[in-house]
């Protein structure tokens, strides 16, 4: 090597593609597969197992976490069916035409919209799920045996129930805390001095663990009008049961002691209809997108998420912009952040019903999101550390009450412009809390499915100079992702899952994937750079490297058109000094590819010193 300088590459940066090859600067790859990033190093990515044998196809899976119990996966696969992988033998839902699906975890249930990905299903609604048995569809119709009514009457009891006509209704209460809608509507007389009686109370449907009963005050002159009232809860008049018929000496108050307003019963929807997604804002649930009404969000009171009201339970979100229904909706720092594909709104929550909430303002023109596009952050919510991440097809951006101007793809714009823009809806961003990674589930080259993973290191910092990117291959499709919590270690487990059918998750007790081999390499950029003047003979590369199996290098030039293979070397986990890969190079430029071929090889690298002397000026013509 004598007359040969180094050139020292230290600093490993991931994958630079944005313009030509001579464009990428030093520190970054041309291109890379299947790795991690050190702090000042790379290394091959961890292998995979088998994490769950389900057999079948897998569109999509989503983390349901109850408190005090280990997190388990809701599993969709491509006929319809949602299974509990706890029970993966019998679905819990089945729904025909479901090929996607969205869902949270609110007081220890599942809330399940199904959708198609840009809408909810026509005519579909949202469904909750406990964690065992069915799943069946939230909320619930009112109480109505044909177009019979209860039978209040007056007690034989001394009491209070005032002088004068009351209307009398009753609700069910289900095993959710859901109050349903008011139904079988009666009046009563009553003297002033006696107690009310209530019998011929209606059996609810499965799922019912009460009956609630409501009355008005005193009507002067009543006219059979039982939907223009106003209604209230009576005290004591829960029937805490599913089977008794009757409430009888028990009901005693004054009309002053009806002061819980239930008339926001008359108006609750029976079902909720799906949408492309739902969410938490507020201590309310919140579902949007639905096929009917796509640019609207429905929302419930605070603390019931089944009670939504179909009057003015919902937020509408400028329907005429011409761009395409609702997409995705956040809670952030108390304000509602609603987007459709390109359009990025927000509006507040004022405590009164979501009709009268503030007209939404735009505050992003050109930028929105998808269904599974903004970052879910392990098994629960979106915010990390005051930000959450979001996709667009024109880059990843940080949201911290606005969109930052430059992407955290900036430096993969290329890359990030091979996602096939007619099925950016399937891209799918989770974030590992833990070890601040971010995996992006897209479609490339013109897959019309998810395919491969754009996987991030922000370690160093979640913007686009900091953040570090590398593409992950498993040999298997993968459709969806999740993440959980190892609940014994604390740690993330990473899983993944396709139409291959089977989870698998990354293991690192693992050197290949269950399919085999890691494809794993490096491609450094073209040295030396912003010189294109000079001819040079490369001799070889130094390399502080360790691992396992054949380490090929490859060199070529601009183009690829020159070429030319190293010495191959042999790697031991502990080699105890660098490596060196002789070649015989004449170019303008070097780029050294570094690849282990075969299964259970893998590499770690801490720095490569590339040998070059100048040998001619380069002429012109």
């Amino acid at each position: 090597m004598r007359d040969h300088k180094p050139i020292i590459v230290n600093d490993f940066r991931g994958i630079f593609d944005r313009g030509e090859d001579e464009s990428v600067p030093s520190g970054y790859f041309i291109d890379s597969k299947n790795n991690r990033f050190l702090r000042r190093g790379v290394k091959t990515r961890e292998g995979s197992s088998l994490r769950y044998n389900i057999t079948g196809k897998i569109r999509r899976m989503k983390v349901f976490k109850k408190t005090g119990e280990a997190s388990r996966l809701i599993i969709l696969d491509d006929a319809g069916n949602l299974y509990d992988f706890i029970n993966s033998n019998f679905p819990i839902l089945h729904v025909d035409n479901m090929i996607d699906f969205s869902m949270v975890t609110v007081y220890n249930r599942a809330y399940i919209t199904p959708h198609n990905g840009k809408t909810g299903l026509p005519g579909g609604v949202v469904y909750t799920y406990n964690g065992s048995g069915s799943a069946r569809p939230a909320a619930g119709g009112k109480p109505y045996i044909g177009g019979g009514a209860i039978l209040p009457a007056v007690s034989t009891t001394s009491g209070h129930v005032e002088k004068g006509t009351h209307a009398v209704g009753v609700a069910y209460l289900t095993d959710t805390g859901f109050i349903s809608g008011i139904g079988m509507f009666a009046k009563v007389d009553c003297p002033g001095d006696r107690k009310l009686d209530v019998s011929g109370l209606p059996i609810g449907p499965s799922g019912t663990v009460g009956r609630v009963l409501v009355s008005t005050r005193v009507i002067k002159d009543f006219n059979d009008d039982y939907d223009n009232q106003t209604y209230y809860f009576i005290p004591d008049g829960l029937i805490n049961d599913n089977t008794a018929t009757s409430l009888l000496n028990k009901l005693d108050f004054y009309d002053a002691d009806l002061f819980d307003d239930a008339s926001y019963l008359l108006d609750q929807l029976e079902f909720i209809p799906a949408g492309v997604g739902i969410g938490m804002y507020n201590s309310r649930l919140i579902v949007w997108g639905e096929d009917a009404n796509s640019s609207i969000v429905r929302v419930s009171k605070q603390a019931e998420p089944e009670a939504m009201n179909g009057a003015d339970g919902f937020a509408t979100i400028n329907p005429g912009d011409a761009d395409t229904g609702l997409r995705n909706c956040f809670d952030y720092n108390g304000m509602l952040i609603c987007q459709k594909s390109n359009r990025s709104y927000y509006t507040n929550d004022n405590s009164l019903p979501a009709a009268t909430w503030a007209v939404p303002k735009a505050f992003d023109a050109g930028i929105g999101s998808e269904p599974h596009a903004v970052a879910q952050v392990m098994d629960y919510g979106h915010e990390l550390e005051g930000i959450v991440v979001t996709a667009h097809h024109t880059g990843i951006r940080v949201f911290n009450g606005t969109l930052t101007q430059t992407p955290l793809t900036y430096n993969i714009d290329d890359l990030w412009s091979r996602i096939n823009k007619n099925y950016f809806y399937k891209v799918e961003l989770n974030i590992n809390s833990v070890d601040y990674e971010l995996f992006v589930v897209v479609p490339i080259d013109g897959a019309t499915d998810p395919n491969c993973i754009f996987y991030a290191d922000f370690n160093e910092g979640l913007d686009f100079e900091n953040i570090k990117w590398d593409v992950w291959y498993f040999g298997v499709d993968t459709w969806t992702m999740a993440i959980e919590r190892d609940t014994n270690e604390g740690d993330a487990i990473v899983e993944f899952a396709g139409l291959s059918g089977g989870i698998q998750k990354l293991d690192k007790t693992k050197k290949s994937d269950m399919t085999g081999l890691i494809f794993n390499f490096v491609q450094f950029p073209l040295h030396p750079l912003d010189k294109d003047d000079q001819v040079y003979h490369f001799t070889g590369a130094q390399i502080r490297a360790m691992g396992a199996g054949d380490m090929t290098v490859e060199v070529t030039g601009l183009d690829n058109v020159d070429f030319a293979d190293g010495e191959i070397l042999t790697l031991a986990p502990a080699p105890g000094k660098p490596y060196f890969s002789g070649f015989n190079f004449n170019s303008e430029h070097a780029s050294v590819k570094l690849q282990v071929h075969n299964t259970n090889e893998w590499y770690k690298i801490l720095k490569l010193a590339l040998y070059l002397t100048p040998v001619a000026e380069k002429k012109n013509g």
